[in-house]
């Protein structure tokens, strides 16, 4: 057999088997390092609002993110693979609150409230869950603790806390050291962590308090600032399924 034949042969057998590896690590890398994209849905709240919500993850118990004033669940949590991260042992759920994301504007440039949280909640039939909201968020998850504390395993507030009783006294609608279930604080360096847990640290009986080392108020969510894990890590040790 003439050896050029066969040299020509073997090359391009070689070059076939590497195609093949190469389609066989894509799929791979496919399979493993690519986030699974959150389902859509809509639901509409009592006083004729139209909510957006994301869904990712189909195990576990459910958590509830809450975004921040002027963002929305994909901007504030998937953009920053939080969901992602969550949903490889927990349901996660991610609403726009209303006049954000791809809800409905009642009133541009205003806040989302409870309402929606709540109403979302019975919706979809959930009875108990973690919740977790970032800065307004953070603010709603604190309403939601003083309107149905018995639904949450833990509530966590990032790029937030509660501040120091003012002269007027107790404005929070519900009492620290009564609160029977694991409390999470979670914010950057740069943006004044103690003085927003504090008083949490010193009424709560079970505080949990991560600082992330250089990160503000804008960005201490993004990736790589350890936001995720931590949060992840809070949710799964307290963690009732």
């Amino acid at each position: 057999m003439n050896p050029r034949y066969l040299e020509n042969v073997m090359s391009t057998i070689q070059t076939f088997a590497k195609k093949i590896i190469s389609t066989l690590i894509l799929l791979v890398i496919s399979a493993h390092g690519v986030a699974e994209e959150p389902a859509s849905h809509f639901f509409t709240t009592s006083d004729g609002v139209k909510i957006h919500y994301l869904t990712i993850g189909n195990q576990g118990s459910f958590v509830m993110l809450i975004h921040g004033f002027t963002s929305s669940a994909r901007r504030n949590w998937f953009d920053h693979g939080i969901p992602q991260h969550l949903s490889k042992n927990h349901r996660i759920i991610a609403l726009d609150t209303r006049n954000h994301g791809e809800s409905e504007v009642v009133k541009p440039v205003n806040p989302g409230n409870s309402l929606e949280v709540r109403e979302l909640i019975e919706h979809l039939g959930i009875s108990r869950l973690h919740i977790h909201g970032y800065s307004m968020g953070a603010g709603i998850a604190k309403d939601l603790l003083k309107e149905i504390p018995e639904r949450f395993t833990t509530v966590s507030l990032g790029g937030g806390g509660i501040l120091e009783e003012t002269a007027g006294g107790n404005n929070l609608g519900f009492d620290l050291p009564n609160l029977n279930l694991p409390v999470m604080a979670i914010n950057g360096s740069e943006n004044t962590p103690f003085t927003k847990t504090v008083r949490m640290t010193r009424e709560l009986k079970d505080f949990t308090n991560y600082i992330l080392p250089g990160s503000n108020h804008m960005n201490a969510m993004y990736s790589g600032t350890g936001y995720a894990e931590r949060l992840a890590n809070f949710i799964n040790i307290n963690d009732e399924e």
